[in-house]
């Protein structure tokens, strides 16, 4: 069992700081806030970049970025000769990007301990996977920010094959991307002259402007088309560097491969719960399976705790006896923590032992190494997990304790500001309360609006909610049999979709196992909405259950899973 303060872990650690180099300054360094630090003894990294031919790519850079934020801390340009060298006059976890243009970006994790004066890393880039057709071919820029997922503009084929954009702009200079030609990332147009990196292993590319409209041409023939696939290799890759660097290749393998997956499913044509499939039927395994072989070669602890951490952090599913299997090894106030915080919730989550993810939260906020570090991130990590679960049980005690400390250590973070609206004391949406009124558009007939007068004399469950949030469709179920059970009593639905499309919500009822019969609303700007903000809507799946006369009668987790039937079957027998 894991409990509050110092475990024999932590105590082992703190022994070994006198023998191992590499724990000595992983540990040190990662205890502080950033998670880098300046050294007086800059490491210099140094190789050769080459493109899938072998011979250097004409425009070519390495950078260096802080893991997890993203910021560039070194950049450089490669020789014309492939050589490159960077200094970096500072230690802890680091992600190296190595980027050419007409080539797919390759990246690495990069440990810097200040031990090695000298890392050495030869890359050879792969050309873009490209796909078989075009036709779903758009422009993204700084126009829409650059956003994938709205206000791209399609690329329109011409008569002479050609596809092109008109493009309107105010400014002096255009830069731009082409969407839905490769599969994993957007690309540059290689008949620019001029490109500024886009922070993830690629090129924006930027024109001059000098009239009101711009036209932007893609032209398929200047594209070379590869697998994708690169190589990176470490000159020392027995080094902790090294042994690191090689762990993390494998992990963003596993990345690409299932976000490609996805990607190719949806320019095939998949449905919406075809493209949820994909992520249902995720085996873990393979991962878990990286991680153990990593750790069956690792023996430094506080590598192994890096490693873990980072695993559990990645947008894949975690595999839970890996995760069962970190929450025994990592001790509470292990600095890998800070490496990247998400992967505290991950993993506690996907370990589903809430008792013991319980204590283990408690111990890593109590740690004398977390406390001292102040960390921001991890900290609000773990109270905003705290509440979540005492949300669950529905533990008022214990909600109202993790708020108060929540607010009083960091009241203005982006946790507290989502704390105060689930769960502060005199927060607006809570049992009791009367529901805010408002007015809102009916999806299905835009002539009809619905206000809280509208919805009086019924039993209405607000349902916030979109088509690609899985917990939002693991709810469709207990919904569905809900309104069959008790609509017959005056129950019914009101879905309010924060979806990217109005279009996405008609196909999600058309072509899946789920029809919604019920009422339904398009939330325009979805979570920034004034409709969210008036209804304390800071995430979702986000439900609300109004009574008769508009008093809210509950909210959250007494309305989802089994607690749905639960609750609706106490609400009707206390009127009857």
């Amino acid at each position: 069992m894991v409990v509050a303060g110092n475990t024999k872990r932590d105590v082992d650690h703190a022994e070994r700081t006198n023998m191992e180099p590499m724990s000595r300054v992983i540990a040190l360094i990662l205890l502080l806030a950033p998670l880098s630090a300046a050294t007086d003894s800059p490491t210099r990294i140094s190789g050769t970049l080459v493109g899938s031919d072998g011979s250097p790519i004409p425009v070519s850079h390495v950078h260096v970025h802080v893991w997890p934020s993203g910021e560039v801390l070194a950049s450089t340009a490669v020789d014309p000769d492939g050589n490159w060298s960077l200094a970096v006059d500072a230690t802890g976890v680091f992600l190296a990007w190595f980027s050419g243009v007409g080539h797919r970006g390759e990246r690495v994790g990069l440990i810097l301990t200040g031990d090695e004066e000298r890392i050495e890393i030869d890359v050879r880039l792969g050309r873009h996977d490209l796909r078989d057709e075009f036709d779903a071919a758009a422009l993204i820029g700084d126009f829409n920010e650059f956003a994938e997922d709205r206000g791209s503009l399609p690329l329109h084929r011409r008569s002479d094959g050609l596809r092109a954009i008109d493009v309107a702009t105010g400014a002096d200079t255009l830069a731009y991307q082409f969407l839905g030609v490769a599969w994993i990332s957007p690309i540059e147009d290689l008949n620019a002259r001029r490109y500024a990196y886009d922070g993830s292993g690629g090129y924006r590319s930027v024109v001059d402007v000098e009239r009101s409209f711009t036209t932007i041409v893609f032209d398929p023939a200047t594209l070379e088309a590869g697998d994708g696939a690169g190589e990176v290799r470490f000159a020392n890759p027995a080094s902790p560097a090294g042994r690191f660097g090689v762990y993390s290749l494998q992990l963003f393998d596993r990345l690409d491969s299932y976000f490609e997956t996805r990607a190719r499913a949806a320019a095939s044509g998949a449905s919406l719960t075809e493209m949820r499939a994909i992520y249902e039927a995720y085996d873990p395994a393979p991962g878990a399976e990286v991680v153990e072989a990593a750790l069956s070669a690792e023996s430094d602890p506080d590598l192994r705790d890096i490693m873990l951490v980072t695993y559990m952090a990645a947008p894949i599913k975690t595999d839970p006896a890996t995760a069962r299997s970190a929450l025994d090894e990592i001790p509470p106030g292990s600095p890998a923590w800070l490496v990247q915080p998400s992967g505290l919730t991950k993993g506690l989550n996907a370990a589903g032992e809430q008792d013991r993810a319980r204590e283990y939260a408690l111990a890593v906020l109590r740690s004398p190494q977390v406390e001292a570090s102040r960390n921001e991130d991890l900290r609000t990590v773990a109270l905003a997990w705290l509440l979540e679960d005492a949300l669950g049980r529905g533990s008022k005690d214990e909600m109202e304790a993790y708020h108060a400390w929540l607010i009083g250590e960091y009241p203005d973070s982006d946790a507290a500001a989502k704390a105060a609206a689930l769960y502060a004391p005199d927060r607006l949406i809570q049992p009791g309360s009367r529901i805010p009124d408002f007015e809102i558009r009916s999806l299905d007939d835009p002539s009809v609006t619905y206000t809280r007068e509208d919805l009086a004399g019924s039993v209405v469950m607000l349902d916030f909610w979109a088509t690609w949030c899985g917990p939002c469709i693991s709810e469709m179920p207990y919904m569905h049999e809900a309104f069959e059970k008790y609509s017959a009593d005056g129950f019914t639905i009101l879905s309010l979709s924060f979806d990217l499309e109005r279009e996405d919500v008609d196909r999600f009822r058309s072509e899946g196992d789920w029809p919604m019969p019920w009422m339904h609303v398009f939330v325009e700007q979805g979570a920034e909405s004034e409709l969210a903000h008036s209804l304390d809507v800071v995430n979702i799946p986000r439900a609300i259950l109004i009574g008769r006369d508009g008093t809210i009668l509950a909210t959250n987790e007494s309305l989802r899973g089994e607690q749905l039937d639960e609750t609706l079957a106490r609400v009707i027998r206390g009127e009857n």
